[in-house]
């Protein structure tokens, strides 16, 4: 009768902690059972933030002790701000998809999930449209204190994680030169243009075929992975997805002026051919043609300045290296938007208000005797010049195209099968391109 007891007891407890294993597992990538209102046990407690992030290691909302200074320094105002308030800050990693499922799921039925999410500029698109964000003035909270994502009719959504120092923020698309080729075949620069207001698309293609002389070419060539080019261009043209009743609107006249400008650079001799296409003996991506000294300009997201490997641009050009904002095909247009991999906290709908109010002022403020721009401007930047025109560009950029760019990259390949050879014009490619959108929505919608 003892041992039995003793093994009842142990196959209790093999029990129990098989149970919290499988909790542990579920919490990461399964299903729960209430709707969506999984995780903390802390979820309704007044005296509690919770977040909920996709982030891990030195760039989640609560990093690990040790990853970094900068976390070291996120955790300690974590810790300064709790001890002032009384409340308790609670973070669960999850899985973008355990947050796209419970997420989504407690929304619909009415339940909170948690009071903050940290994911990625790309599905807080997808959320404030839908509705379940507040945008921080609903929340109680000043936007233009906090640094924020903003939409196109300029409510601010989401907290920029960089109002923190967690991490350096990302905006596409950034025009990055090498100021040396330029200044050897005395070109006027981008940054001499655009200090004297003439930093325009007429002035860059002039600029490009004036740094093409046969051993220098002005741009590479994208490919299936470097695709920043054409996103770029078409943004410089106005470019929207979307028209208010949600119908596809790639088959705009700005469209067509994007790609009409773009096959322009592409048949002008001005482009260097990757091995990919015309060229089998030319660089494999248009980083390394870039960073090796065969063209003069890369188009590409700004997280390409914050890598610090040896292999990376900043390393390979040092000083030589300069951004500018991609130029304006029309008036009141830019490149600039946040990319996918930009990191933003966003406010629940059922969030609790007066606890958002009270706790994420004093963590996105920026701790006495620091200047968060300042240490990311001596950290990254070689031109202070260039981290002045970065933040100009970061503050005007919003995330409205960021999801179909990211979830129809079909458009993208068709695009090479068809213009980049030749095969048609823009104007027939952009009559084939809306049935090819169409089709791809329907997929999206079927899964």
């Amino acid at each position: 009768m003892k041992y039995s007891r003793i093994f009842a007891l142990i196959l209790s407890v093999l029990l129990t902690v098989s149970l919290l294993g499988c909790e542990k597992i579920d919490l990461s990538g399964g299903k729960d059972n209430d709707g969506g209102h999984a995780g903390s046990s802390d979820a309704s407690d007044p005296n509690t933030l919770t977040v909920k992030t996709t982030v891990s290691g030195a760039e989640a909302f609560r990093p690990e002790g040790g990853a970094s200074p900068k976390a070291d320094r996120i955790l300690a105002q974590i810790e300064r701000v709790e001890q002032s308030t009384g409340c308790t800050v609670d973070v669960e990693l999850v899985s973008e998809e355990t947050l796209s499922d419970r997420f989504l799921r407690a929304c619909r039925t009415g339940k909170k999930y948690a009071d903050v999410i940290q994911t990625d500029a790309m599905f807080l698109s997808r959320y404030y449209d839908e509705g379940y964000f507040l945008s921080l003035d609903a929340a109680g909270l000043d936007a233009s204190a906090t640094g924020s994502l903003k939409k196109s009719d300029g409510t601010a959504y989401a907290l920029r994680a960089d109002g923190w120092n967690n991490p350096p923020p990302t905006v596409s698309y950034l025009l990055f030169y090498n100021e040396k080729l330029l200044t050897d075949r005395l070109c006027e620069t981008p940054l001499e243009l655009y200090e004297a207001k003439a930093w325009n698309w007429v002035n860059f293609e002039k600029l490009c075929s004036q740094v093409t002389d046969g051993e220098v070419f002005a741009l590479a060539h994208p490919n299936e992975t470097e695709t920043d080019l054409i996103w770029a261009t078409l943004h410089a043209a106005g470019l929207t997805y979307f028209s208010d009743d949600g119908s596809c609107t790639m088959d705009s006249e700005q469209g067509l002026t994007g790609f009409t400008k773009l096959q322009s650079l592409l048949n002008s001799g001005v482009t260097y051919r990757l091995g990919s296409y015309e060229n089998p003996t030319a660089d494999p991506t248009a980083k390394l043609a870039f960073t090796n000294g065969h063209t003069a300009f890369l188009v590409g997201n700004s997280s390409l300045l914050f890598e610090t490997d040896d292999a990376s641009v900043t390393s390979c050009l040092g000083q030589n290296l300069r951004i500018i904002g991609f130029p304006s095909i029309q008036r009141n247009t830019t490149g600039a938007t946040y990319s996918s991999d930009d990191i933003f906290c966003g406010i629940t709908a059922k969030a609790n208000t007066a606890l958002c109010k009270k706790i994420l002022p004093l963590l996105f403020e920026a701790p006495e005797g620091t200047d968060p721009n300042q240490e990311l401007t001596e950290d990254y930047f070689y031109h202070e010049k260039d981290a002045e025109i970065y933040f100009d560009l970061l503050a005007s950029a919003d995330t409205d195209t960021s999801l179909p760019m990211e979830e129809n990259r079909s458009i993208v390949e068709e695009y090479f099968l068809q213009i980049a050879k030749g095969q048609l014009s823009a104007k027939e490619y952009l009559s084939n391109l809306q049935s090819l959108f169409n089709a791809n929505n329907e997929i999206q919608k079927g899964n």
